[in-house]
C-alpha cells in the first residue's frame, strides 16, 4: 500500500503505510462491526484485459472484507470501491505486476496526474491522466520508455470509446522472497 499523498501529488515519497488488521472469514459469516464487502476481481487482470467494464463487473468475483472507515479515511466511497489485480509493467514503478489496485468508481472526473482505471477501445487499463484543452485527455504510463503516451481529442474520446472507470486510491504489492 502506498501513501495517498504520493499517489495524488507525489508528496512524501512512496513509503509504505501500515496495513489494517487482516483476518480470515468463512463465506457467508456475519460482517464484523464497521466491516464491508467489496468486489475483488482476483483472476481478472487490468492493464491488458478485453471486454467492457460492465461485462467484467457482472462477471465472477470474490468478495473482500475491509474496514469502511479505512476506505473513507483514504477518500473513497465504500459503496463504489472495486479491487482488481494489475498486469504488466506499463505503470512501473508505481504499480507492479500482480499488485492489488483499489479504485473508486464514483470518482471519474479527471484530476491531472492521478491514476485511473480506464476503458479505451475495449481494453481496461490503469493509466495516469491529464486534461487537455478542448476536452481532450492525455494518457500516460509511468514506464514511459516502453509505453508512449496517447493524446485524445474530444472526438477521439467518443470514437475510441474512452471511459474513466474510477480513480485509484490504494495499491498493495506483495513481494515473495
Amino acid at each position: 500500500m502506498v501513501n495517498l499523498e504520493w499517489l495524488e501529488n507525489e508528496i512524501g515519497g512512496m513509503e509504505p503505510l501500515p496495513l489494517q488488521d487482516v483476518h480470515s472469514y468463512e463465506e457467508g459469516s456475519p460482517l464484523v462491526e464497521g466491516e464491508i464487502e467489496i468486489p475483488y476481481f482476483e483472476d481478472f487482470m487490468i492493464s491488458c484485459g478485453t471486454g467492457s467494464f460492465v461485462e467484467v463487473m457482472q462477471g465472477i468475483h470474490k468478495n473482500m472484507r475491509i474496514s469502511g472507515n479505512e476506505l473513507r479515511s483514504l477518500g473513497a466511497d465504500p459503496s463504489s470501491v472495486v479491487v482488481a489485480r494489475a498486469a504488466g509493467n506499463s505503470m512501473q514503478p508505481t504499480i507492479l505486476d500482480k499488485s492489488k489496485v483499489y479504485f473508486d468508481t464514483s470518482r471519474t472526473t479527471i484530476k491531472d496526474e492521478c491514476i485511473y482505471a480506464i476503458e479505451h477501445g475495449g481494453l481496461i487499463k490503469f493509466k495516469r491522466l491529464y486534461n487537455l484543452p478542448n476536452k481532450g485527455v492525455r494518457i500516460f504510463s509511468d514506464n514511459k520508455d516502453d509505453y508512449p503516451e496517447d493524446k485524445l481529442s474530444a472526438q477521439q474520446i467518443i470514437d475510441e470509446n474512452f471511459k474513466v472507470l474510477g480513480q485509484v486510491f490504494k495499491i498493495e504489492t506483495s513481494f515473495k522472497l
